[in-house]
This record gives C-alpha cells, structure tokens and sequence, in this order.
C-alpha cells in the first residue's frame, strides 16, 4: 500500500488531537488532567508549539503520511 503525503495542517491536527485525547483518555498520570486542562485554556501556545513540532519533522527529513488506496 503507498503511503500519501499529508499537509502540515492534517499532520497538526492529527498529532494534535492524539495527544490532547491521549492525556484524557490514554494515561492515568496524576498530572495528565492539569496538562489536558492547560492545553484546552491554551489561545495559540498549543497551535504553535505543534506547529514547530512539524516544521521539526520536515527539517529532519522526516514527512508525515498516510496509507493511501490505490485502485487497481
């Protein structure tokens, strides 16, 4: 199966969505409810910081992908 490029934005939201759910629902850490609860109260520090995450990805050659369908 080839794998297709996602853009920045569908790489920063799927990150981001996995992380955010993750210290709500994926750990039992006494301090995953203040992170949650930091990062919902967040305006932009949480968009930026997954942002440069990204951005971290590509200038380390690294590209975020999909599995991708192809008809045969």
């Amino acid at each position: 199966m080839p794998w297709l490029p996602v853009t920045d934005e569908e790489a920063t939201s799927a990150i981001g969505e996995g992380l955010h759910t993750g210290l709500r629902k994926g750990t039992d850490a006494p301090e995953a409810p203040a992170l949650w609860e930091a990062i919902s109260a967040s305006s932009t520090a949480w968009s930026e910081a997954l942002d440069f995450l990204v951005w971290g990805l590509h200038h380390m050659g690294y590209a975020v992908c999909k599995e991708h369908d192809t008809p045969e």
